[in-house]
């Protein structure tokens, strides 16, 4: 029965490619009131204690060999981001041959409303980076975000990364079960749509 009123989603995101070269910034307090903390079992039920969805689900990151970071703000996280490095499988929303391309993915990039300053998200993706230096000489990095994340394409610019075309996945969703994804094409050569532009432009400023 719930095959039968399962639907099919296709769902674009844009993948940007790392260019470098790495900046080494150091994953510490930025001050005072700040710190970047990594993922693990005692840090997530710290900070999403009253979150159970994301609790959950980043319990089953580190299960599955993820990697992430967390920015805290008195006691309070204000951002957030994951990387899945080469043999941990891929983001979950992915197709399955997203995990064979040899490639760090970096993904689930989030910053709570009005409290993340712009040069924080370029900290954040930017520390991801330095994990996969520190794990190889040339690593293939790779961010993956929704077109309307513009905050967040604006980061990726910042911190280094290039746009490597559209990634288009196809997932099921099973009432109970929630999304699968079935499979998805990947057009390196499209091109990412033109309004982030004005914040391409404020990079120059």
């Amino acid at each position: 029965m719930r095959w039968q009123i399962a639907s099919i989603i296709r769902a674009k995101t844009l993948v940007y490619r790392f260019a470098g070269p790495p900046e080494r910034w150091r994953v510490e307090s930025r001050t005072a009131q700040e710190a970047w903390i990594r993922a693990s079992q005692s840090s997530i039920a710290l900070l999403f204690a009253a979150d159970s969805c994301r609790r959950r689900r980043f319990l089953r990151f580190l299960r599955s060999g993820f990697l992430g970071y967390f920015l805290v703000r008195e006691g309070q996280w204000i951002g957030y981001g994951w990387c899945a490095p080469p043999g941990s499988g891929r983001p979950p929303h992915l197709p399955r041959w997203a995990g064979g391309v040899g490639a760090y993915w970096v993904f689930d990039c989030c910053a709570r409303e009005g409290t993340c300053a712009q040069e924080s998200h370029a900290h954040l993706l930017t520390h991801l980076v330095t994990f996969a230096y520190a794990r190889e000489s040339n690593p293939l990095l790779l961010c993956e975000m929704q077109p309307e994340n513009l905050v967040w394409r604006h980061a990726a610019l910042q911190a280094g990364f290039t746009p490597l075309g559209i990634l288009t996945a196809y997932r099921v969703w099973i009432p109970g079960f929630g999304c699968v994804a079935l499979g998805g094409v990947w057009r390196r050569d499209a091109a990412h749509s033109p309004e982030v532009a004005p914040l391409e432009s404020m990079l120059r400023h």
